[in-house]
Protein backbone atom coordinates (compact mmCIF):
# COMPACT_ATOMS: atom_id res chain seq x y z
CA UNK A 1 0.00 0.00 0.00
CA UNK A 2 1.51 3.33 -1.07
CA UNK A 3 1.70 6.36 1.21
CA UNK A 4 -0.99 9.03 0.55
CA UNK A 5 -0.12 12.05 -1.57
CA UNK A 6 -0.23 15.40 0.20
CA UNK A 7 -1.49 17.46 -2.72
CA UNK A 8 -4.87 18.77 -3.81
CA UNK A 9 -6.80 16.66 -6.33
CA UNK A 10 -9.36 18.82 -8.09
CA UNK A 11 -11.07 16.13 -10.17
CA UNK A 12 -10.75 13.15 -12.49
CA UNK A 13 -9.35 12.93 -15.99
CA UNK A 14 -12.27 12.55 -18.46
CA UNK A 15 -12.96 9.03 -19.76
CA UNK A 16 -14.57 8.32 -23.12
CA UNK A 17 -15.40 5.14 -25.00
CA UNK A 18 -13.34 4.30 -28.05
CA UNK A 19 -16.44 4.48 -30.25
CA UNK A 20 -17.08 8.06 -29.05
CA UNK A 21 -14.98 10.17 -31.39
CA UNK A 22 -15.15 13.10 -28.97
CA UNK A 23 -11.76 11.98 -27.68
CA UNK A 24 -10.36 13.70 -30.79
CA UNK A 25 -11.48 17.05 -29.36
CA UNK A 26 -9.25 16.47 -26.34
CA UNK A 27 -6.33 15.45 -28.53
CA UNK A 28 -6.67 18.55 -30.73
CA UNK A 29 -6.79 20.80 -27.65
CA UNK A 30 -3.90 18.92 -26.01
CA UNK A 31 -6.00 17.99 -22.99
CA UNK A 32 -5.60 14.62 -21.25
CA UNK A 33 -8.26 11.96 -21.73
CA UNK A 34 -8.62 8.24 -21.02
CA UNK A 35 -9.87 6.14 -23.95
CA UNK A 36 -11.66 2.97 -22.83
CA UNK A 37 -12.37 -0.34 -24.61
CA UNK A 38 -10.27 0.50 -27.65
CA UNK A 39 -8.86 -2.97 -28.34
CA UNK A 40 -5.91 -1.18 -29.93
CA UNK A 41 -3.39 -3.25 -27.97
CA UNK A 42 -5.63 -6.32 -27.81
CA UNK A 43 -2.73 -8.66 -28.60
CA UNK A 44 -0.93 -7.45 -25.44
CA UNK A 45 -3.77 -6.43 -23.09
CA UNK A 46 -3.96 -8.93 -20.25
CA UNK A 47 -1.37 -11.07 -22.04
CA UNK A 48 2.00 -9.35 -21.54
CA UNK A 49 2.54 -10.53 -17.99
CA UNK A 50 6.08 -10.74 -16.62
CA UNK A 51 5.90 -14.51 -16.96
CA UNK A 52 4.88 -14.34 -20.63
CA UNK A 53 7.55 -11.79 -21.48
CA UNK A 54 10.23 -13.68 -19.57
CA UNK A 55 9.42 -16.88 -21.46
CA UNK A 56 9.30 -15.26 -24.90
CA UNK A 57 11.76 -12.37 -24.99
CA UNK A 58 14.89 -14.45 -24.49
CA UNK A 59 18.18 -14.04 -22.63
CA UNK A 60 19.66 -11.06 -24.48
CA UNK A 61 21.23 -8.66 -21.95
CA UNK A 62 20.03 -5.50 -23.62
CA UNK A 63 17.23 -4.31 -21.35
CA UNK A 64 17.48 -1.09 -19.34
CA UNK A 65 16.64 -1.98 -15.75
CA UNK A 66 16.66 0.58 -12.95
CA UNK A 67 17.71 -0.56 -9.48
CA UNK A 68 16.55 1.46 -6.46
CA UNK A 69 16.73 1.28 -2.63
CA UNK A 70 13.32 2.98 -2.46
CA UNK A 71 10.07 2.85 -4.49
CA UNK A 72 11.01 6.17 -6.10
CA UNK A 73 12.55 6.13 -9.59
CA UNK A 74 13.66 9.68 -10.32
CA UNK A 75 15.12 10.13 -13.79
CA UNK A 76 18.57 11.71 -13.99
CA UNK A 77 21.12 12.16 -16.73
CA UNK A 78 24.67 13.22 -15.86
CA UNK A 79 25.36 14.11 -19.51
CA UNK A 80 22.88 16.99 -19.15
CA UNK A 81 24.50 18.33 -15.98
CA UNK A 82 26.11 21.24 -17.81
CA UNK A 83 25.29 23.46 -14.84
CA UNK A 84 27.92 21.48 -12.88
CA UNK A 85 25.50 20.76 -10.03
CA UNK A 86 26.56 18.33 -7.32
CA UNK A 87 24.19 15.39 -7.42
CA UNK A 88 24.29 11.73 -6.37
CA UNK A 89 21.55 9.41 -7.69
CA UNK A 90 19.43 6.94 -5.74
CA UNK A 91 18.63 4.88 -8.81
CA UNK A 92 21.07 3.09 -11.10
CA UNK A 93 20.48 1.95 -14.68
CA UNK A 94 22.07 -1.33 -15.80
CA UNK A 95 21.76 -3.49 -18.89
CA UNK A 96 20.48 -6.97 -18.12
CA UNK A 97 18.22 -9.71 -19.51
CA UNK A 98 14.47 -9.81 -19.07
CA UNK A 99 14.59 -13.18 -17.26
CA UNK A 100 17.04 -11.65 -14.75
CA UNK A 101 14.68 -8.68 -14.29
CA UNK A 102 11.79 -11.08 -13.77
CA UNK A 103 13.67 -13.10 -11.13
CA UNK A 104 14.67 -9.93 -9.27
CA UNK A 105 11.05 -8.73 -9.36
CA UNK A 106 9.78 -12.05 -8.01
CA UNK A 107 12.30 -12.02 -5.13
CA UNK A 108 11.44 -8.41 -4.22
CA UNK A 109 7.71 -9.13 -4.22
CA UNK A 110 8.32 -11.91 -1.70
CA UNK A 111 10.50 -9.56 0.34
CA UNK A 112 7.76 -6.90 0.46
CA UNK A 113 5.12 -9.47 1.39
CA UNK A 114 7.10 -10.40 4.49
CA UNK A 115 8.23 -6.88 5.54
CA UNK A 116 5.82 -4.30 4.09
CA UNK A 117 8.14 -1.42 4.98
CA UNK A 118 9.28 -0.13 1.58
CA UNK A 119 6.49 2.45 1.09
CA UNK A 120 7.62 4.32 4.24
CA UNK A 121 10.69 5.38 2.28
CA UNK A 122 8.46 7.55 0.10
CA UNK A 123 8.17 9.94 3.05
CA UNK A 124 11.91 10.58 3.05
CA UNK A 125 13.31 13.62 1.21
CA UNK A 126 14.33 13.15 -2.40
CA UNK A 127 17.88 11.82 -2.71
CA UNK A 128 17.73 10.64 0.93
CA UNK A 129 19.14 7.31 -0.24
CA UNK A 130 21.72 8.76 -2.62
CA UNK A 131 24.58 6.33 -3.30
CA UNK A 132 23.23 3.94 -0.64
CA UNK A 133 22.85 1.11 -3.14
CA UNK A 134 26.53 1.18 -4.10
CA UNK A 135 28.83 -1.33 -2.42
CA UNK A 136 31.35 1.52 -2.32
CA UNK A 137 29.31 4.67 -1.49
CA UNK A 138 32.37 6.84 -2.20
CA UNK A 139 32.60 5.62 -5.80
CA UNK A 140 30.86 8.69 -7.20
CA UNK A 141 32.12 11.10 -4.55
CA UNK A 142 35.59 10.53 -5.92
CA UNK A 143 34.44 11.32 -9.45
CA UNK A 144 34.30 14.51 -11.46
CA UNK A 145 30.62 15.37 -11.33
CA UNK A 146 30.37 17.50 -14.44
CA UNK A 147 30.08 16.05 -17.95
CA UNK A 148 32.84 16.49 -20.53
CA UNK A 149 32.29 19.45 -22.81
CA UNK A 150 33.97 20.70 -25.97
CA UNK A 151 32.70 24.23 -25.32
CA UNK A 152 34.84 25.13 -22.33
CA UNK A 153 34.98 28.75 -21.19
CA UNK A 154 37.15 30.34 -18.48
CA UNK A 155 34.08 30.63 -16.25
CA UNK A 156 33.09 26.99 -16.73
CA UNK A 157 36.66 25.87 -16.02
CA UNK A 158 36.76 27.85 -12.78
CA UNK A 159 33.32 26.70 -11.67
CA UNK A 160 34.06 23.09 -12.51
CA UNK A 161 37.43 23.19 -10.78
CA UNK A 162 35.97 24.73 -7.65
CA UNK A 163 33.17 22.15 -7.67
CA UNK A 164 35.62 19.26 -8.09
CA UNK A 165 37.67 20.62 -5.21
CA UNK A 166 34.67 20.98 -2.91
CA UNK A 167 33.54 17.44 -3.81
CA UNK A 168 36.89 15.84 -3.09
CA UNK A 169 37.41 17.67 0.21
CA UNK A 170 33.98 16.81 1.60
CA UNK A 171 34.13 14.08 4.24
CA UNK A 172 30.40 14.20 4.90
CA UNK A 173 27.98 11.85 3.18
CA UNK A 174 25.85 14.86 2.22
CA UNK A 175 26.41 16.41 -1.19
CA UNK A 176 28.57 19.58 -0.94
CA UNK A 177 27.00 22.92 -1.71
CA UNK A 178 27.64 24.68 -5.00
CA UNK A 179 30.58 27.10 -4.93
CA UNK A 180 29.59 30.70 -4.46
CA UNK A 181 32.89 32.33 -5.41
CA UNK A 182 33.19 33.52 -9.00
CA UNK A 183 36.17 34.63 -11.06
CA UNK A 184 35.59 38.30 -10.36
CA UNK A 185 36.14 37.84 -6.62
CA UNK A 186 39.16 35.51 -6.97
CA UNK A 187 42.79 36.55 -6.61
CA UNK A 188 45.24 35.59 -9.35
CA UNK A 189 46.60 32.83 -7.10
CA UNK A 190 43.09 31.46 -6.46
CA UNK A 191 42.42 31.43 -10.22
CA UNK A 192 45.64 29.52 -10.85
CA UNK A 193 44.89 27.09 -8.01
CA UNK A 194 41.42 26.49 -9.44
CA UNK A 195 42.83 25.62 -12.87
CA UNK A 196 45.38 23.29 -11.31
CA UNK A 197 42.64 21.53 -9.34
CA UNK A 198 40.67 21.09 -12.55
CA UNK A 199 43.63 19.48 -14.31
CA UNK A 200 44.15 17.14 -11.36
CA UNK A 201 40.46 16.28 -11.33
CA UNK A 202 40.53 15.40 -15.02
CA UNK A 203 43.65 13.25 -14.79
CA UNK A 204 43.16 11.56 -11.41
CA UNK A 205 39.43 10.95 -11.19
CA UNK A 206 37.04 9.32 -13.63
CA UNK A 207 34.04 11.20 -14.88
CA UNK A 208 30.78 10.32 -13.09
CA UNK A 209 29.09 9.57 -16.41
CA UNK A 210 31.78 7.04 -17.30
CA UNK A 211 31.39 5.34 -13.90
CA UNK A 212 27.60 5.11 -14.23
CA UNK A 213 27.83 3.70 -17.75
CA UNK A 214 30.19 0.93 -16.65
CA UNK A 215 28.41 -0.11 -13.46
CA UNK A 216 27.60 -3.80 -13.07
CA UNK A 217 25.25 -5.59 -10.72
CA UNK A 218 28.30 -6.67 -8.69
CA UNK A 219 28.86 -2.99 -7.84
CA UNK A 220 25.49 -2.85 -6.05
CA UNK A 221 24.57 -4.06 -2.57
CA UNK A 222 21.50 -6.13 -3.47
CA UNK A 223 20.60 -6.55 0.21
CA UNK A 224 19.52 -2.90 0.09
CA UNK A 225 17.60 -3.29 -3.16
CA UNK A 226 13.86 -2.65 -2.79
CA UNK A 227 12.54 -2.12 -6.33
CA UNK A 228 13.45 -2.69 -9.95
CA UNK A 229 11.83 -1.06 -12.95
CA UNK A 230 12.36 -1.77 -16.63
CA UNK A 231 12.19 0.64 -19.55
CA UNK A 232 12.88 -0.74 -23.01
CA UNK A 233 12.36 0.60 -26.51
CA UNK A 234 10.59 -2.05 -28.57
CA UNK A 235 13.00 -2.82 -31.38
CA UNK A 236 14.92 -5.91 -32.49
CA UNK A 237 15.62 -8.67 -29.98
CA UNK A 238 12.24 -8.84 -28.22
CA UNK A 239 11.46 -12.38 -29.37
CA UNK A 240 9.30 -13.63 -32.23
CA UNK A 241 6.02 -13.97 -30.30
CA UNK A 242 6.28 -10.56 -28.59
CA UNK A 243 7.27 -8.94 -31.89
CA UNK A 244 4.21 -10.48 -33.58
CA UNK A 245 1.95 -9.23 -30.78
CA UNK A 246 3.42 -5.75 -31.25
CA UNK A 247 3.03 -5.77 -35.04
CA UNK A 248 -0.63 -6.77 -34.58
CA UNK A 249 -1.56 -3.60 -32.66
CA UNK A 250 -4.14 -1.48 -34.50
CA UNK A 251 -1.58 0.94 -35.90
CA UNK A 252 -4.08 2.34 -38.40
CA UNK A 253 -5.86 4.03 -35.46
CA UNK A 254 -2.74 5.94 -34.46
CA UNK A 255 -1.91 6.75 -38.08
CA UNK A 256 -5.45 8.11 -38.53
CA UNK A 257 -4.99 10.49 -35.58
CA UNK A 258 -1.54 11.41 -36.86
CA UNK A 259 -2.94 12.44 -40.23
CA UNK A 260 -6.10 14.08 -38.88
CA UNK A 261 -4.33 16.61 -36.68
CA UNK A 262 -0.92 16.77 -38.34
CA UNK A 263 1.23 15.04 -35.75
CA UNK A 264 4.88 14.27 -36.44
CA UNK A 265 6.12 10.73 -36.98
CA UNK A 266 6.15 8.16 -34.19
CA UNK A 267 9.29 8.76 -32.12
CA UNK A 268 9.41 5.51 -30.14
CA UNK A 269 7.42 2.69 -28.59
CA UNK A 270 8.58 2.09 -25.03
CA UNK A 271 7.66 -0.79 -22.70
CA UNK A 272 7.61 -0.05 -18.96
CA UNK A 273 7.41 -2.91 -16.49
CA UNK A 274 7.57 -2.93 -12.69
CA UNK A 275 6.18 -4.40 -9.50
CA UNK A 276 3.47 -2.93 -7.27
CA UNK A 277 4.58 0.21 -5.45
CA UNK A 278 6.97 1.61 -8.05
CA UNK A 279 6.69 5.39 -8.36
CA UNK A 280 7.76 7.69 -11.18
CA UNK A 281 8.03 11.04 -9.36
CA UNK A 282 6.48 14.25 -10.62
CA UNK A 283 7.94 15.25 -14.00
CA UNK A 284 6.95 16.28 -17.51
CA UNK A 285 7.84 15.04 -21.01
CA UNK A 286 8.40 17.14 -24.08
CA UNK A 287 6.75 14.65 -26.45
CA UNK A 288 3.09 13.76 -26.92
CA UNK A 289 2.28 10.33 -25.49
CA UNK A 290 -0.40 7.67 -25.84
CA UNK A 291 0.09 5.50 -22.75
CA UNK A 292 -1.52 2.06 -23.14
CA UNK A 293 -1.95 -0.14 -20.06
CA UNK A 294 -1.25 -3.80 -20.88
CA UNK A 295 -1.44 -5.59 -17.52
CA UNK A 296 -2.16 -4.41 -13.96
CA UNK A 297 -3.19 -0.94 -12.82
CA UNK A 298 -1.48 2.43 -12.66
CA UNK A 299 -2.51 5.69 -11.02
CA UNK A 300 -1.70 8.95 -12.81
CA UNK A 301 -1.91 12.38 -11.17
CA UNK A 302 -1.55 15.17 -13.75
CA UNK A 303 -0.92 18.92 -13.44
CA UNK A 304 -1.37 21.29 -16.35
CA UNK A 305 1.67 23.25 -17.62
CA UNK A 306 0.40 26.54 -16.15
CA UNK A 307 1.28 25.20 -12.67
CA UNK A 308 4.98 25.08 -13.54
CA UNK A 309 6.05 27.57 -10.86
CA UNK A 310 4.16 25.73 -8.11
CA UNK A 311 5.93 22.45 -8.92
CA UNK A 312 9.51 23.74 -8.56
CA UNK A 313 11.40 22.04 -11.39
CA UNK A 314 15.12 21.45 -11.11
CA UNK A 315 17.25 23.89 -13.12
CA UNK A 316 17.38 23.25 -16.86
CA UNK A 317 21.08 22.31 -16.74
CA UNK A 318 20.69 19.93 -13.79
CA UNK A 319 20.91 16.13 -14.13
CA UNK A 320 17.25 16.03 -12.97
CA UNK A 321 15.96 18.52 -15.54
CA UNK A 322 12.16 18.20 -16.06
CA UNK A 323 11.69 16.70 -12.58
CA UNK A 324 10.02 18.42 -9.61
CA UNK A 325 12.10 19.13 -6.51
CA UNK A 326 9.01 18.52 -4.34
CA UNK A 327 8.27 15.18 -2.71
CA UNK A 328 4.43 15.10 -2.88
CA UNK A 329 4.26 12.43 -0.16
CA UNK A 330 5.97 14.73 2.35
CA UNK A 331 6.40 18.21 0.79
CA UNK A 332 8.88 20.64 2.29
CA UNK A 333 6.56 23.65 2.41
CA UNK A 334 9.17 25.86 4.02
CA UNK A 335 11.27 25.74 0.85
CA UNK A 336 8.46 24.98 -1.63
CA UNK A 337 5.55 26.98 -0.20
CA UNK A 338 3.77 27.50 -3.54
CA UNK A 339 3.21 23.77 -3.82
CA UNK A 340 0.07 24.34 -1.72
CA UNK A 341 -1.38 26.13 -4.78
CA UNK A 342 -0.95 23.09 -7.04
CA UNK A 343 -4.03 21.01 -7.87
CA UNK A 344 -3.99 17.85 -9.95
CA UNK A 345 -6.43 15.59 -11.77
CA UNK A 346 -6.17 11.83 -11.58
CA UNK A 347 -7.14 8.54 -13.16
CA UNK A 348 -6.56 4.83 -12.69
CA UNK A 349 -5.65 2.93 -15.83
CA UNK A 350 -6.89 -0.65 -16.27
CA UNK A 351 -5.74 -3.15 -18.92
CA UNK A 352 -6.77 -1.89 -22.35
CA UNK A 353 -7.11 1.76 -21.28
CA UNK A 354 -5.16 4.40 -23.18
CA UNK A 355 -4.22 7.73 -21.62
CA UNK A 356 -3.57 10.61 -23.99
CA UNK A 357 -0.80 12.55 -22.23
CA UNK A 358 -0.08 15.92 -23.86
CA UNK A 359 3.44 17.37 -23.83
CA UNK A 360 4.51 19.45 -20.82
CA UNK A 361 1.76 18.08 -18.57
CA UNK A 362 3.33 17.14 -15.25
CA UNK A 363 2.59 13.59 -14.11
CA UNK A 364 3.15 11.49 -11.03
CA UNK A 365 2.73 7.74 -11.65
CA UNK A 366 2.20 4.89 -9.18
CA UNK A 367 2.08 1.18 -10.01
CA UNK A 368 -0.91 -0.09 -8.03
CA UNK A 369 -0.32 -3.72 -9.04
CA UNK A 370 2.53 -5.60 -10.68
Amino acid sequence: MSAPLKVKISGSIPRVQFQDLSFMDYVKKEMPVVIENSGIIGTASGKWTMEYLSENIGPKEDFEVFYSPSPRFMYSDYSKNTGNYTFYPETYKLKTSFPRFYNLSHDLMEKHASSGQASEKLLQPQHAFASSLLRNPDLLRGAVLFPPSEKTTPDSILNAATLASSSSSSSSSAAPALPEKDEASMTDKEKLDARIRLLLAKTERRNALEILETLREDDLDLSKLEYVYMQHTLTEGIGEKVAQDYKSFKWEWLLGIQQAIGLGRLKASVLWCGIAGCVSPLHYDEALNFFAQCVGQKRFVLFDPSQYASLYPYPVHHACDRQSQVNPYEPDLENFHRFTEAAGVECILNPGDILFLPPYWWHHVESITT
